[in-house]
């Protein structure tokens, strides 16, 4: 496997902060109704602006660094993205071991699920 992070906790990462800048917006949008026309005056209000900004690139920058790990990892010949790249094999990122076989139909979460805990019992051995 490649060194660093795996696309898929990337990918989950960048999902995570997606949610906090939607949440992030919206607080801010309620706070603006609750507080009227002044907040738009309010130092607190650029603050809250340029925080959101800023999360909403540092969203992007670890999007994209996924996306070029999702690359790198199916140019090597796995992936650890659970519903993705079907011609290669789906390697769980903890363990380095085969969840899913290359060409074998996506996973159901029952069965991604069955096959992990295969993995944890038997100590790390494919589950396939």
């Amino acid at each position: 496997m490649l060194k660093g992070k795996s696309a898929a906790s990337m990918t989950m990462l960048s999902a995570r902060m997606a949610l906090l800048v939607g949440a992030s917006v919206i607080a801010t949008a309620v706070l603006a109704v609750i507080l009227g026309s002044g907040f738009g005056e309010r130092p607190l209000f650029g603050f809250i602006l340029a925080v959101i900004f800023l999360l909403i690139v540092a969203t992007v920058v670890v999007h994209s660094a996924g996306k070029i790990k999702e690359a790198r990892e199916f140019h090597a010949g796995y992936t650890t993205i659970m519903r993705a790249h079907i011609s290669v094999d789906q390697v769980d990122p903890d363990s380095s071991r085969v969840v899913r076989s290359a060409g074998e139909k996506f996973l159901t979460k029952d069965i991604y699920e069955t096959r992990m805990a295969r993995i944890r019992a038997t100590g790390g051995e494919d589950a396939r």
